[in-house]
């Protein structure tokens, strides 16, 4: 996949390397992709990369790493053996389903490593941790957690909102809060 390419509704089903993506981190837009069994990451973009409503499931390294700039919109990832979704720095995450990533190693439903991510409206459920934030400068807000062995692992200078554990009959008085169930 070379730089400027758009791919809607395509399928990488068990391949060798990654699923989507070249030695050189090809980019692109990519919407209702799948990018299933492979034996490297479902999708290994370089920056400006754009995903929407895509699925990842069940390869052995990240179900989706993007370079900076990107967007991961509305897209599934689940079964992976790494991270469900890995960004670097300037990117957004919104609206994406990460369920029982990190088979292979300890890792998290969404990671961002970088700066100036904004990872937003997200639901991580059952990865060892939820959202895992290692740079800094990073937003992190409006996100649910649940049954991970650590919701969320938020490093300092970080715009994070706060973590609020709801149960039954609950009322919310922060709409940026962070969510754990």
């Amino acid at each position: 996949v070379n730089e400027m390419n758009t791919l809607v509704g395509c399928v990488s089903n068990d391949n060798v390397g990654n699923g989507f993506g070249t030695s050189n981190l090809g980019t692109g837009a990519f919407t209702n992709c799948v990018a299933q069994q492979n034996d490297q990451a479902g999708f290994f973009l370089s920056s400006s990369a754009m995903l929407t409503g895509c699925t990842a499931r069940s390869n052995d390294d990240e179900g989706i790493r993007v370079g900076s700039a990107s967007r991961v919109v509305d897209c599934n990832s689940s079964d992976n053996g790494n991270d469900g979704i890995r960004l670097f720095d300037d990117s957004f995450a919104s609206g994406n389903n990460c369920e029982g990533n990190g088979r292979l190693v300890a890792a998290a439903g969404i990671s961002a490593s970088g700066i100036r991510n904004r990872i937003d409206n997200n639901n991580v459920v059952d990865n060892p941790i939820g959202v895992e934030v290692l740079g800094s400068r990073n937003v992190i807000i409006r996100n649910t957690a649940s049954l991970n062995t650590t919701n969320y692992s938020i490093g300092a200078g970080n715009a994070d909102a706060q973590v609020v554990a709801v149960g039954t009959g609950f009322i919310l008085t922060n709409a940026w809060a962070n969510l754990a169930y």
